[in-house]
């Protein structure tokens, strides 16, 4: 379940069924209904894999939830637990989250989930990977 060998929209299927998995074995009598609940599995997974993975992580425009790190490609994590994935993915985009990394020449990964309160489990996610031009921070997005 290591996000960082799941770069891209096929492979994060395979993370988001192993996700699905773990919730799937957590009694509901010790899960919460927040949105921090889900936040803290989703930071917690990838550093079990031994990546580098930062929470909250604020920019001049807003507070991406979580970005694991791999070598040459960054992860953004977005999540919402009352919307969509495409919420969660309009909001990265509408903030500019991608913009922080736009000098480093990593391969961006920005990733929308939507977490189910009710059936404590991941609803819905979405993938849009990013890359940068190494001489102008202009985005070339592939869907």
């Amino acid at each position: 379940m290591d996000v960082s060998s799941h770069p891209n929209a096929k492979g994060l299927k395979a993370f988001f069924e192993g996700i699905h998995t773990l919730f799937a074995t957590v009694p509901y009598r010790v899960t919460a209904k927040k949105e921090a609940y889900f936040h803290g599995i989703m930071h917690i997974v990838p550093m079990l894999t031994g990546r580098r993975v930062f929470s909250e992580v604020a920019t001049n425009r807003g507070r991406m939830d979580t970005v694991p790190e791999n070598g040459d490609t960054v992860f953004i994590f977005e999540f919402k637990v009352r919307g969509r994935a495409e919420d969660a993915l309009a909001q990265v985009h509408a903030l500019d989250y991608p913009e922080r990394f736009a000098k480093t020449g990593k391969q961006l990964i920005l990733i929308g989930a939507s977490y189910d309160m009710e059936a404590r489990d991941v609803r819905e996610w979405k993938v849009v990977q990013v890359f940068f031009s190494r001489t102008f921070a202009e985005p070339i997005v592939a869907h």
